[in-house]
């Protein structure tokens, strides 16, 4: 199918076929869209049928990228393409216990999702088997390390090892119908 578009393409000239190609784009633009809302529904699901239960479970490769204000530093150019392009990322909070400068909010999305809008700059979060639990934060307090220590100190024990990097992704937030603010996080290590 694409050979044949890019064959039409070639016959037709200047504004029209550069149109053609925008759309093109957008057309995949929203294909995408509507993936990752499939799958961030059934994220949804998960963290409202199995919340607080530890499930070991195989996940995608990510793409995260650093938070930063900072126009010098060099993953400014890759968040702001990550904040206007906010509907397919999540924010995440990185906790590595013993490199505290890897420690740092983000914005997290799938590998192939940062390829398509051209992000560049990043850390690779590699498709593997993870353990993972789905917390609810009640309260507007900012995430922390502290969101992670109950998963930390359970998987630590059941595994018998330490884990050194801990993921902690907003899955979603909402007032419930007493007013109170909920986050739902999900939370993982990788295992492998």
């Amino acid at each position: 199918m694409m050979v044949l578009f890019c064959h039409f393409l070639l016959n037709f000239q200047g504004t029209n076929a550069i149109f053609l190609l925008r759309s093109f784009s957008q057309i995949i633009h929203y294909q995408l869209l509507l993936e990752k809302a499939t799958r961030d529904l059934g994220y949804l699901r998960h963290a409202r049928n199995h919340l607080f239960e530890l499930n070991e479970t195989s996940i995608e490769e990510f793409f995260l990228v650093p938070y930063t204000t900072n126009p010098n530093n060099e993953f400014f150019s890759s968040m702001q393409t990550a904040f206007q392009n906010s509907q397919f990322f999540t924010t995440t909070l990185t906790i590595n216990e013993k490199n505290h400068e890897l420690d740092c909010y983000g914005l997290l999305t799938e590998k192939k999702y940062a390829d398509f809008l051209k992000v560049e700059r990043g850390y690779i979060i590699k498709k593997s088997i993870v353990v993972s639990q789905m917390i609810d934060v009640v309260g507007k307090n900012p995430a922390d390390e502290n969101i992670v220590k109950n998963f930390k100190d359970t998987i630590s024990k059941k595994y018998s090892r330490s884990f050194d990097t801990i993921y902690a992704v907003l899955v979603s937030r909402f007032y419930d119908k007493e007013k109170r603010y909920h986050q739902y996080f999900m939370i993982f290590a990788q295992l492998e």
